[in-house]
């Protein structure tokens, strides 16, 4: 067989694979790294808005490439708590990551995530405007 067929060949199996959402061996470790690093990053800096979006996008996946979505309600907590406790637009970047979970999933805030800090609205505000916008 000449080098032509067994590139027609080889694309070919290719194709298939991706057809199947299979992915090519190294991706899925490409992607966990990608993700501890910005969860790393994102534990340095925790009222980082952009980080914490970035990560949030991270977890999402890439659906051309057959990738998961990550995502879950820890995971909100994880990257927009310190946000939306120090500002409004962490408040409001808190919610809409939330809404956006619910949507996909149909998870809502649950309780045992919200800590008394976090948890009693009086300085975030947070815990009211999750629920309102996920009902």
């Amino acid at each position: 067989m000449s080098e032509i067929g067994i590139l027609r060949q080889l694309i070919s199996c290719l194709d298939r694979l991706r057809l199947c959402n299979v992915v090519p061996m190294g991706e899925p470790e490409r992607r966990t790294q990608e993700l501890s690093g910005l969860r790393k990053t994102l534990k340095d800096n925790p009222a980082n808005i952009e980080l914490a979006n970035r990560y949030w996008c991270a977890l999402a996946g890439n659906r051309a490439k057959g990738e998961p979505d990550l995502r879950s309600g820890s995971d909100v907590i994880e990257a927009f708590r310190e946000a939306a406790i120090s500002s409004k637009k962490g408040i409001e970047v808190f919610a809409r990551a939330y809404r956006d979970l619910f949507e996909i999933s149909g998870e809502s805030p649950r309780p045992a995530y919200f800590d008394e800090r976090f948890g009693d609205g009086s300085q975030s505000g947070a815990v009211r405007l999750v629920r309102k916008r996920t009902q």
